[in-house]
């Protein structure tokens, strides 16, 4: 499973999503996650790749691609 494939399954477990997860959706509006969401897709994200993501991070992060962004520049 490839970078973009395990934060669409982190997201969508963390969500209890059925549907599929597209790069271009919003976190908060399109996948409908309030802050408690966010948080748990953070520590999801930690644990699987190993690095630190902050709460100013998950502030600017809006879409599934920007999560993507930021793990792929931060993965060790």
């Amino acid at each position: 499973m490839n970078t973009e494939e395990k934060i669409k399954e982190i997201v969508k477990e963390t969500l209890s999503l059925r549907e599929e997860i597209k790069l271009d959706d919003n976190l908060r509006t399109d996948l409908r996650a309030d802050e408690l969401d966010i948080i748990e897709v953070a520590m999801g994200i930690e644990e699987e790749f190993g690095i630190e993501v902050s709460d100013d991070i998950m502030d600017e992060v809006e879409t599934v691609g920007d999560l993507l962004k930021y793990v792929e520049e931060n993965k060790k």
